[in-house]
């Protein structure tokens, strides 16, 4: 199975118990229930570019600058008692999702986004840092859905997303820019589709004026592309600890 294949698998799992939720929908959110299909992707995908299943936690709580602070997906140092790595892992992946009242919620996100990332590399500027934030296509009416009814409706800016999340992308140095990630991923799902669609960020009919009215679809979108996510974030730690650590 390829990456995309595995994806869709855990996005139907995602679709299936949320529109299922009816009025129960919110508890479902809260319980963690819908977010862990992610978490599971992310740990899949991590040890199919050959970190040990043995090597991830979730439930590492690193020590950043600011607070203490539970991490979805963390991987661990290979080194046995490692001093350097006890407080903050070499490697993690924080998951979020909003899958309805989807541009009321932007600046909270936003800010929640790199106040995170800054509390690891202030703590330790070397740590390599990934964001995975799943998003639909178009969000789910959420009043619909508590009375059983699934509708796709809720139109947002998207540009505003993609633009927005790709300024926090990439970050190339241990030296500067605390507040960006080593890697993101704005996952942009099309829960229209059974299974449901991710959508890259390469040119293409996905990217359409009509849908991202604002943003250049000629130019390729790092932070909408899922496929080398977690192979870029192995890499970079890897580059900065060693092969003996990662």
């Amino acid at each position: 199975m390829s990456i995309t294949d595995r994806l869709r698998a855990r996005l139907s799992k995602l679709k299936q118990g949320y529109e299922q939720g009816g009025n129960q929908t919110i508890n479902i959110i809260r319980s963690g229930t819908i977010i862990r299909h992610l978490e599971d992707w992310c740990v899949e995908e991590l040890i199919q570019v050959g970190i040990s299943h043995r090597d991830i936690s979730t439930s590492f709580k690193a020590s950043g600058f600011f607070k203490t602070k539970k991490q979805d997906v963390a991987v661990l140092c290979k080194k046995f008692n490692c001093s350097r790595h006890g407080r903050i892992p070499p490697l993690t992946v924080n998951v979020r999702s909003q899958l309805s009242s989807i541009q009321k919620n932007f600046d909270t996100l936003y800010e929640r986004l790199i106040a995170e990332t800054l509390n690891l590399h202030l703590a330790d500027p070397e740590h390599v840092a990934g964001f995975l934030y799943l998003i639909p296509l178009w969000g789910f009416d959420e009043k619909a859905l508590k009375k059983g009814n699934v509708q796709l409706n809720e139109n947002y800016d998207r540009s505003k997303y993609v633009e927005s999340f790709e300024k926090v992308n990439l970050r190339s140095s241990p030296k500067n820019e605390e507040w960006k990630y080593e890697r993101v991923c704005l996952l942009t799902v099309d829960f229209s589709t059974d299974p449901p669609e991710p959508v890259v960020g390469l040119p293409s009919k996905e990217l359409d004026s009509t849908l991202y009215h604002s943003l250049d679809t000629t130019r390729i979108w790092r932070c909408l592309d899922y496929r080398d996510f977690f192979s870029d974030l192995v890499e970079k730690a890897r580059a900065r600890f060693g092969e003996e650590c990662i």
